[in-house]
C-alpha cells in the first residue's frame, strides 16, 4: 500500500488482527526484512511495517535527515493511517530511531523491543575515522586517475574500512548525519518495558551495544542469543517473535 506523508510516497504494510505493533528497519533495509516474524506475529497484533524515506520503495528525502526527522515522519506516518502503536520493534538504526522519538516525545508507545540496535556511536567512532581518512587519502592519492579508476578505489577504500554507507551512496548526507548521532543518553530517559536482543555473532551492532542500552534503560531485559548475528529475525524468526510476543503478553 501507499500513502502520502508530507509530500513523500511512502510503501507500507498492515496485517493481521489484535493490539498494533510497529515494525522499524534498519539502515539500507526495507520493511520486507520483518516478512518471517510479520506473518508469525499477525496472529495476535495488527503489524504495521514501512519504507523508511529513501529505501524500498519510499521517496527519499530532498535533504539530509537525522534521527530527528525520521521519528517525525514515523509519527506523521502513524497519524495519517489513523494507528497508534501499542509497542514499537526496531532492528539496527529502526532502533535508534525508536529509541530517539520515544525518548523525545515523537513517538509514543507502550513498550520497545530493539534487535540489534544502532545507536552507539562513541564505539564506531574509530572505525568511522578510519573510512574518512581512507576515503580522503584515496582521494588525494588519485585525484589524476580516470573517474571510473577514482570510484572503483574510493568503492575499495570504503570496503576495507567497514563503511555502510556502500548500502546507499545516494543517502550520503543522511547517513552522515545519522552516524554522527549517539542515543545513548536518549535512552536513559526510557520509561517503559524494553526488551533489548543481540546476537552474540553480530560484528554490525556487537552485544556490547546491547549492555549499554541495558544499562541505560532502567528495567529493561537484556537477550544474548547464542549462533546469531545482526539479522537474527531472519535466522531465528519462530524464536524471535516468540520472545516478542511473550514480552508483550506479560
Amino acid at each position: 500500500m501507499n500513502v502520502i506523508v508530507n509530500d513523500l510516497l511512502v510503501n507500507y504494510s498492515r496485517q493481521g488482527k489484535g493490539s498494533p505493533l510497529l515494525l522499524l528497519h534498519g539502515w539500507g533495509d526495507r520493511l520486507e526484512t520483518f516478512d518471517a516474524i510479520a506473518r508469525l506475529l499477525e496472529a495476535n497484533n495488527t503489524v504495521v511495517r514501512l519504507d523508511l524515506p529513501g529505501f524500498g520503495k519510499s521517496q527519499a528525502p530532498n535533504e539530509a535527515w537525522g534521527l530527528e526527522q525520521y521519528a517525525e515522519h514515523v509519527s506523521n506516518f502513524l497519524q495519517k493511517i489513523d494507528c497508534q502503536p501499542t509497542a514499537i520493534v526496531g532492528h539496527s538504526n529502526g532502533g535508534a530511531i525508536a529509541i530517539y522519538g520515544l525518548a523525545n516525545g515523537q513517538l509514543r508507545a507502550d513498550k520497545l523491543v530493539l534487535l540489534s540496535s544502532a545507536g552507539i556511536r562513541a564505539v564506531e567512532r574509530g572505525r568511522k575515522f578510519a573510512w574518512k581518512v581512507l576515503a580522503k587519502t584515496g582521494k588525494v592519492a588519485t585525484s589524476t586517475l580516470p573517474a571510473g579508476a577514482r570510484a572503483s578505489l574510493r568503492t575499495r577504500l570504503y570496503k576495507s574500512a567497514g563503511s555502510d554507507l556502500l548500502i546507499a551512496p545516494s543517502m550520503e548526507a543522511t547517513f552522515k548525519r545519522i552516524v554522527s548521532q549517539d542515543v545513548e543518553a536518549h535512552a536513559a530517559k526510557l520509561n517503559m518495558p524494553t526488551l533489548i536482543m543481540y546476537g552474540k555473532n553480530d560484528t554490525a551492532t556487537p552485544p556490547e551495544y546491547g549492555e549499554k542500552f541495558h544499562r541505560a534503560v532502567k528495567g529493561s531485559k537484556l537477550i544474548l542469543l547464542d549462533d546469531a548475528d545482526h539479522f537474527m529475525h531472519q535466522q531465528y524468526p519462530d524464536k524471535i517473535s516468540a520472545l516478542i510476543s511473550e514480552f508483550l503478553e506479560s
